[in-house]
C-alpha cells in the first residue's frame, strides 16, 4: 500500500511539474511573439495638436489689415479737390468797342457782301482799323491761319475753352505754341475777311467749349 501510495504521489508530482513547464514555455513563447510584433511595428506617429481657432483668427486679421495711412492721405487730397472745385475761368473782351452783330448759333443770317444766308457763330465788336486786339484769357496759341474770315488766331485755354479772333491784320505778333496771358496783344484789327469787306471795321470773336460754339457774351466780364 505504501508503494502504491508513493507511486501515486510520484505521478502527481510529475504531472504538476509538467504543467509548470508547459506554462513556462507558453509564457516564454508569448513574450517572444510580443517582442517580434513590437520590433516589426512602425514607430508611433506624433500627435499634432491643432492651433486654437482664436489664435488662427487673430493671425488672419493681422495679415489682412492693410496700411490705412496712404488711403487716408489720398482721401484727404480728394476731399480738398472737391472743396476747391473746378478752376473758374474769367474772360475779358478782346477790344473795347460795343457788339454790333450778335451770336446767332445755327440760325442763318443774310450776308450783304456775299448775298447769301449763313450762320454767325460769334460776335462782331466795333473797332478801328489798326486797333490792338488782346487775348481774352490765359492760354497757348494753337493756330494762326488765313480763311474766308481773314487772318485768324486761335487760343487754347487748356480747359476745354478756345477763343478765335478773326479779321485781323496779316501781320501778327504771335505764332503757334506761344503762351499768352489775358490782355497780351495778339494782333490788330484789319479788313481781311472776304465776306465783311463792305462792313465797317470790326473784330469777329468766337468761343468754343469742348469744340462746340457758345455765345461769347455770356462768358465775358
Amino acid at each position: 500500500m505504501e508503494r502504491k501510495r508513493e507511486n501515486k504521489n510520484g505521478s502527481l508530482y510529475l504531472m504538476i511539474c509538467s504543467c509548470l513547464v508547459i506554462m513556462a514555455m507558453v509564457g516564454f513563447a508569448g513574450r517572444m511573439s510580443l517582442k517580434e510584433k513590437t520590433k516589426d511595428a512602425p514607430p508611433p506617429v506624433a500627435e499634432v495638436t491643432p492651433e486654437p481657432k482664436a489664435e488662427q483668427t487673430a493671425q488672419k486679421k493681422e495679415v489682412e489689415v492693410p496700411d490705412e495711412e496712404p488711403k487716408t492721405e489720398a482721401k484727404a487730397e480728394e476731399k480738398q479737390e472737391e472743396k476747391q472745385g473746378p478752376e473758374v475761368i474769367v474772360f475779358t473782351a478782346p477790344v473795347s468797342g460795343k457788339v454790333i452783330e450778335g451770336y446767332m448759333g445755327d440760325d442763318l443770317v443774310y450776308n450783304e457782301s456775299l448775298k447769301d444766308w449763313r450762320t454767325h457763330k460769334g460776335v462782331d465788336f466795333e473797332a478801328e482799323l489798326g486797333e490792338t486786339v488782346k487775348a481774352s484769357g490765359h492760354g497757348i496759341v494753337e493756330k494762326v491761319f488765313d480763311s474766308g474770315m481773314g487772318r485768324c488766331v486761335i487760343i487754347d485755354h487748356q480747359n476745354g475753352y478756345k477763343t478765335m479772333y478773326a479779321n485781323l491784320e496779316e501781320s501778327t505778333p504771335v505764332k503757334e505754341g506761344d503762351e499768352v496771358k489775358a490782355g497780351d496783344v495778339i494782333g490788330k484789327v484789319g479788313n481781311t475777311a472776304l465776306g465783311d469787306m463792305t462792313d465797317q471795321p470790326h473784330l469777329h470773336f468766337e468761343m468754343l467749349k469742348d469744340e462746340i460754339h457758345i455765345n461769347p457774351t455770356e462768358m465775358l466780364n
